[in-house]
């Protein structure tokens, strides 16, 4: 059984962004994103990487379904939008292409396990994946707990965003319920980072009590869950992945610190060489010969 690293990037190149306020210096987020997956790879003692990044091109499918996904609505059910600067937009603007950037670095370096389908998002490659692939073991690189439904297939987690491992025993016994019920507990309890609505007073444990036939059905909350007529359309936003999502075949990789250089050089990138060099080189478990090329 290969051990693959399964990367949702955005997770990765996300954090940086926001913490980082100055337009100027988003360019880190490539340098920064390079030396985490190379990290990761030495982390997890797997030189096998697939990189998931969100899909573009068409409305997502989720939001075809329920427009204010990710959005939410207002009292009076209308869509919220947020109303942004313009320095807000041109900051997204030039994080998102920085973004762009991690992608094109992969691709044109040798990474061939690449991938993203319009109208999905990573979490749908992602989740596809660990399903269709028996054969194979996946350490998946995350921030987003919906990715626990994975934990039923051979696949383990590395929450990101706060350094924890999570495998099947650890989820079952942190959540009490089992992987493959999890998209029923976001269905129910609502889902507050993509802003998937739940009943009134019913959140993520609520919803694992009722799942678990531990809810008393005199409870308002019960009674809430049994009269909440959005579970159907719930479920098809939170489970994942959508049908529309396609199998994916992998590549063997054709990486070589020599395309890393000869990239680099090509597009004006000496200063993110210089900045990653040595965990390119670690990693590739190579010298190049001679004073290293790319340093001043």
């Amino acid at each position: 059984m290969t051990k693959y690293l399964l990367l949702d990037c955005s997770s990765i190149m996300s954090p940086y962004k926001y913490v980082i306020k100055d337009i100027d210096k988003l360019e880190g987020i490539v340098d920064n994103f390079f030396k985490q997956v190379l990290r990761l790879s030495e982390k997890f003692d797997t030189k096998n990487i697939i990189f998931v990044w969100e899909g573009s091109g068409m409305v997502p499918y989720r939001k075809q379904l329920y427009p204010a996904y990710k959005k939410g609505v207002d009292k009076e059910g209308n869509i919220v939008e947020k109303d942004q600067t313009e320095e807000e937009i041109a900051f997204d603007k030039e994080a998102y292409f920085h973004f762009g950037v991690c992608r094109e670095i992969v691709e044109a370096v040798g990474f061939k396990n690449s991938f993203s389908q319009a109208g999905t998002e990573a979490d749908d490659v992602l989740a596809i994946i660990c399903q269709e692939d028996k054969e194979n073991e996946f350490v998946m690189v995350t921030s987003d707990e919906d990715m626990f439904q994975c934990l039923q297939y051979n696949c383990s987690l590395f929450m990101f965003g706060k350094k924890k491992f999570m495998n099947r025993r650890m989820f079952e016994e942190k959540y009490n319920i089992s992987p493959e019920k999890w998209h029923m507990v976001k269905a129910i309890g609502g889902c507050s980072s993509d802003k998937v609505p739940s009943p009134k007073g019913v959140g993520e444990d609520t919803a694992i009590k009722f799942l678990n036939g531990e809810l008393k059905p005199h409870l308002k909350s019960y009674q809430a869950i049994m009269d909440y007529k959005f579970k159907g359309r719930n479920k098809k936003l939170v489970t994942i992945p959508i049908p529309q999502t396609k199998p994916v075949v992998f590549s063997k990789d054709e990486a070589t610190m020599e395309k890393v250089v000869e990239y680099c050089y090509g597009n004006g990138k000496d200063n993110f060489l210089n900045e990653t060099f040595e965990v390119w080189e670690k990693y590739f478990k190579k010298q190049l010969g001679g004073e290293r090329r790319g340093k001043k």
